[in-house]
């Protein structure tokens, strides 16, 4: 007897997401400084680093800390 197919489905919690959406103009220069500050701390094996790099964590406090809230 197989198993019966499970499938996850995630809900798409942004279609109705009220406000605009808009990225700090800063991101590239503040991902890169902050990706080189991370990556000196050599925590993960190359290849660890590789799928932890693929998160792009910058893009995302980018993109919920645009820099229009600051002023």
């Amino acid at each position: 007897m197989s198993d019966p197919v499970q499938m996850l489905y995630i809900p798409q919690t942004m279609v109705n997401w009220p406000w605009p959406r808009e990225i700090n103009p800063h991101y590239k220069e503040i991902s890169a400084e902050s990706n080189a500050w991370f990556h000196s701390f050599k925590a993960f094996s190359e290849r660890s680093q590789l799928a932890f790099d693929k998160c792009d964590f910058g893009w995302y406090f980018c993109l919920q800390s645009p820099s229009s809230i600051w002023l």
